[in-house]
């Protein structure tokens, strides 16, 4: 369960649009910058940004969250960002986030690659899943993956709900590469569920 003061401080990003520094100690040693957009009981989604920059949409389990802060609590990062027009820029994707199944039942279909990743403090059960969704189950999400070379794999990838700590949607590494990667051939499904 959710610390009642990260919560609160989630809720009052969302509700006053702040960006909001999101930690999780037990998978990562950074800190995540997020401009929120909503929230569910279980995930929150946001504009990742960093020195300026947004790049994608990221979607983080709350359970995983250790802390949370405001970024900027003078002000003054946000006053550039929107004197930039940068925050005027950004959209609500308006996906539903109640859960991993319902998020990935909003992408089945879609065009755009996603990055799915099981983040850990020890490099050996890291994972990090990138493709097109194909399939959703009420356990398992199958993408279509391609590798570092721009490969696609043949059969499609199940990946568990409980082995997915972020998704990530329109960052530039996934937009650049979406540009320039062959059609990805007809893939073949087989039933684990």
């Amino acid at each position: 369960m959710l610390d009642p003061e990260i919560l609160e401080i989630l809720q009052l990003a969302l509700e006053e649009d702040h960006l909001v520094r999101l930690y999780r100690d037990d998978l990562t040693t950074w800190y995540e910058t997020l401009y929120p957009t909503a929230m569910s009981d279980s995930l929150i989604i946001g504009h990742s940004e960093n020195d300026f920059v947004f790049n994608g949409l990221r979607v983080l389990r709350l359970r995983d969250i250790t802390w949370a802060d405001t970024r900027d609590n003078d002000g003054v990062y946000e006053q550039i960002l929107r004197a930039e027009g940068m925050l005027d820029a950004l959209i609500d994707p308006k996906l539903d986030i109640s859960g991993w199944q319902s998020l990935f039942d909003g992408l089945l279909g879609r065009p755009e690659l996603v990055i799915l990743e099981r983040e850990s403090l020890h490099e050996d059960r890291e994972e990090f899943n990138i493709g097109k969704v194909c399939k959703v189950t009420p356990r398992a999400v199958y993408i279509q993956y391609f590798d570092a070379f721009g490969k696609w794999e043949e059969t499609l990838r199940r990946i568990p709900y409980t082995a997915i700590t972020s998704v990530t949607l329109n960052s530039r590494y996934t937009e650049v590469f979406q540009r320039h990667l062959p059609p990805p051939p007809a893939a073949y499904f087989v039933n684990e569920d």
